[in-house]
């Protein structure tokens, strides 16, 4: 036994396990060359010995294990006491039942005692010498320490289960690049299995991704100093390449000659796969595939200028989803991120080549023309985007339309630098919506003008509260029947020290997009309130008092709380507050919307639709709604009675009020001709410049002690 297994270490260690240990397990190979001297310059030893009696013989080199022959003999030690307690009763009745079979010699593997109290293992042939009837006379055994053997064996087993488990690839090859063994990790890589590469070269992995100088080079590292380390692209079974990250060794026999090489492997695809895919997320979009905007700078850079040495025009289009937003919140992000995908689809089929499409980020993209005749004909694409964003969206239940906004900028004429030019698209955008949305717009200087302007405004009306520089005007509102009135609106002028007085159309929107739109509301509330109590304690007549809500102010969570406790702190009675909110506010969300209306109804305020017939209503909510006033907009009433459309459209609004028994207030009224008409068709209230203009609380108390209307 003890031959066969020298014999297989002597194999093992002169062939593959000593390459792989070369390189990952010196200590072990050290350990091996220790015993391989200690087993060549030893003898085992000599014993014969009787159960539970002393030994009658003991060699010499017993001393090995610390004692010497004459103390064993002459103490009358018996030697199974020299067996480790764990091992003890094993070994006797192992050498027992031996004894019984009659056979004649036996093999164990067991611990001894050293003097000095250590475990030493040892391999022990017994004889079992008996007399000429047959009876056991003694036992003759020879054992030799395999404490460093087992330890060895210990050792290569772990190394074989690291060496076969390892997430490593492990290749060893002769000196003639033969294939030798391979691990089971090189077999899931590659999908090879071992018998198939085993007397192969490695080149049955090459994938052709290399040239002949690449594989020169390793070699040339290999033979200057015995390794290469470094990315190698082969070819699995199935024909598809991956990256792996190679180590390269050779081996060396005691000759100094090459005997093995080791090649160590990682599949790294992955890793590149991830690399590759950070490499793309630095210049693309995740969602849509598309550039990004630091993509279309640099792109946009580059071309402009082969446009400088060319003469060449570059056209930068930006590109805005119409009222995206409502869609993302009603229908879900899934379906806003399907249709941005779909949009980048229809946007890429309507470019060359040369062009570069790009999401900037939510809605907005931008394309690079690149390059164009003259500046005018970035308007053909401009229109191609426009025509296939209105085409209907279909996924699954829902058919979606949607439109688009362009702004447009060139080089030369617009800018000569990447973020000039952007700025420029951007502020044409933003024309582009101010003017209806689905179209596109170029850039020009006025805009830049415009936007400037709208910047220092945007920055003035931050301070303008502060600064007490907002007044207040009040416009009289009339029964067209008594001609008394019966309310004044409330409207809010800025007064800025340096520009003058700035009409609310110019400033409005602008606080709605920087959420000033809400404390300016609130202001104007309160101090109209106020104004309003002074007149009533004054003893002028009761009048109600119209009030705006702006669309961010109606959306005010709390907004029924605050507006009592304005109430409360002005002392103004809820019954002659009359708030007023536009048709498209009401119907953005109507459920909210009647939620939010009964309970300023239950404090007992007026709530009248302004501006109605300008956006879109649902009849069955406008049934539901607890409202008491529709506003015709003015734009039905000026051009009563030389419009016959307009006049139509009045009388059906008068019609429809009165079927759900509200009243009507009319806009813009200017001539006698459009009272006559408005109270002939059973208006009863109005309001304009034939009434009053919008004038301060003073000019309205003089109005109030007069007669009207005047004579």
């Amino acid at each position: 036994m003890s031959n066969v297994i020298l014999h297989l270490v002597q194999l093992v260690f002169a062939g593959i396990i000593i390459a792989v240990l070369v390189i990952r397990l010196r200590r072990t190979k050290r350990g091996l060359q220790q015993v391989s001297a200690a087993v060549e310059n030893s003898a085992a030893v000599l014993c014969r010995w009787q159960m539970g009696q002393p030994a009658t013989f003991i060699s010499p080199n017993i001393a090995q294990f610390g004692y010497s022959a004459e103390e064993l003999l002459s103490t009358g030690r018996s030697f199974d006491m020299l067996i480790h307690p764990n091992d003890r009763d094993r070994v006797i009745q192992e050498t027992l039942e031996y004894t019984s079979q009659g056979v004649a010699q036996f093999q164990q593997e067991y611990r001894i005692i050293t003097k000095d109290g250590q475990a030493r293992w040892v391999n022990t042939c017994t004889l079992i010498k008996r007399d000429a009837q047959g009876q056991l006379t003694d036992y003759q055994s020879t054992f030799s320490d395999t404490t460093e053997r087992r330890q060895i064996e210990t050792e290569l087993r772990l190394a074989s289960s690291v060496f076969d488990n390892t997430t490593e690839g492990i290749v060893i090859t002769d000196a003639q690049h033969k294939i030798i063994f391979v691990n089971k990790a090189f077999t899931q890589v590659t999908g090879y299995s071992r018998h198939e590469v085993i007397g192969q070269t490695p080149a049955i992995l090459k994938s052709g991704s290399h040239d002949p100088a690449f594989y020169a080079r390793i070699w040339e590292s290999l033979q200057a100093t015995e390794q290469w380390q470094g990315e190698i692209s082969n070819q699995r079974k199935d024909g598809t390449t991956y990256t792996q990250w190679l180590n390269l060794n050779q081996v060396r026999d005691q000759a100094g000659k090459i005997s093995h090489y080791v090649g160590m492997f990682t599949d790294i695809s992955q890793r590149k796969q991830q690399e590759l895919w950070v490499q793309f997320l630095t210049h693309h979009d995740p969602l849509t595939g598309l550039a990004n905007r630091l993509l279309l700078q640099k792109r946009f850079g580059e071309a402009l200028n082969r446009a400088g040495r060319h003469q060449q025009v570059v056209g930068l289009l930006l590109i805005d989803l119409d009222h995206f937003k409502t869609i993302n919140d009603s229908l879900g992000h899934a379906l806003g991120d399907a249709l941005l995908n779909e949009v980048a689809q229809r946007l890429r089929t309507c470019t060359r080549e040369s062009d570069l499409v790009a999401r900037l980020g939510g809605d907005e993209f931008g394309v690079l023309l690149d390059p164009l005749s003259h500046s005018q004909d970035a308007a053909t694409p401009a229109r191609k985007f426009l025509d296939v964003l209105t085409q209907p969206f279909k996924f699954d239940d829902h058919v979606l339309y949607i439109s688009a906004s362009v702004g447009i900028s060139c080089y030369p004429t617009d800018g000569n630098d990447v973020q000039t030019l952007l700025k420029n698209a951007d502020t044409a955008l933003y024309r582009a919506k101010e003017d209806g949305r689905n179209d596109y717009v170029f850039f020009s200087n006025e805009m830049n003008f415009q936007a400037t302007e709208t910047l220092f405004l945007s920055n003035s009306l931050r301070l303008a509260l502060e600064r007490d520089e907002f007044i207040l005007e009040y416009q009289p509102c009339l029964d067209l029947m008594s001609g008394q009135m019966t309310s004044v609106e409330t409207l809010i002028r800025w007064q800025h020290p340096q520009l003058g007085l700035i009409p609310p159309a110019r400033f409005i929107p602008l606080a709605e997009q920087t959420g000033m739109i809400v404390a300016i509301g609130e202001w104007v509330l309160r101090t109209a309130c106020i104004q309003a109590s002074t007149w009533k304690r004054d003893g002028l007549p009761p009048l109600r008092l119209a009030v705006n809500l702006s669309a961010r102010q109606f959306r005010q969570p709390d907004l029924p709380q605050r507006i009592a406790a304005i109430l409360h702190e002005t002392n103004f009675s809820a019954h002659a507050l009359e708030l007023e909110i536009t048709e498209s506010m009401v119907m953005q969300d109507p459920s909210r919307t009647q939620h939010i209306l009964n309970e300023i109804k239950a404090m007992g305020i007026t709530v009248a639709i302004d501006d109605f017939g300008t956006g879109y209503s649902s009849l069955s909510y406008l049934k539901r709604f607890p409202i008491d006033y529709l506003k015709i907009d003015q734009s039905f009433v000026g051009d009563i009675p030389t419009d016959t459309d307009d006049m139509a459209i009045t009388r059906a609004i008068v019609a429809l009020a009165k079927s759900l028994r509200l009243r009507v207030i009319a806009e813009g009224v200017e001539t006698l001709e459009q009272q006559t008409f408005l109270t002939r068709e059973g208006c009863e209230e109005g309001q304009g410049f034939l009434f009053g203009k919008p004038q301060s609380a003073q000019q309205l108390q003089a109005l109030l002690s007069r007669r009207w209307p005047p004579q």
